[in-house]
């Protein structure tokens, strides 16, 4: 009997690479849906994190970058204030302006944030069991093993 050949991995060109890499390092998103969004196996997902030496986001330094990002965005406005009564009818106004509005809108996005993880601190679950820290790592773990029992008794 004749083993069926393993299917070739889909390949994954740099676009949809660097989408998966950013999802990776900067969101709260499970492996398995990132995998999903870009086409590839949770398992190639992995492999490539590992093998890239990308590092897997956490929710403590989140906060800490939109703490400072908060702080920049305040000295930036006050700095945009100070040109836009400077400028007045000058042409600088409507860049300043422009600048302005953008780092307004960048707070209320840091602001919706705020909001959002506060919301989720608040929602207890109703199972209190103890879950392991990264489900995707352990579900890959268990992939692993599970795999190299099957070849081993295969």
């Amino acid at each position: 009997m004749t083993p069926t050949p393993k299917r070739a991995a889909p390949r994954i060109d740099a676009a949809r690479r660097e989408e998966a890499r950013r999802l990776f390092e900067t969101s709260e998103i499970p492996q398995v849906d990132i995998a999903a969004r870009v086409g590839i196996l949770p398992a190639s997902l992995t492999r490539m994190a590992k093998k890239d030496g990308w590092i897997r986001f956490e929710k403590g330094k989140r906060a800490q970058t939109v703490r400072r990002i908060r702080a920049r965005v305040e000295r930036e406005i006050e700095a945009v204030e100070g040109v836009l009564e400077k400028a007045g009818a000058l042409g600088g106004a409507d860049s300043a302006a422009r600048t302005l509005s953008t780092l307004v809108r960048t707070l209320i996005e840091l602001q919706k944030y705020d909001e959002d993880a506060a919301r989720r601190s608040r929602v207890k679950p109703e199972d209190e069991d103890v879950a392991p820290a990264d489900l995707d790592a352990l579900r890959d773990a268990l992939a692993d093993r599970l795999e190299k029992l099957r070849r081993e008794n295969g």
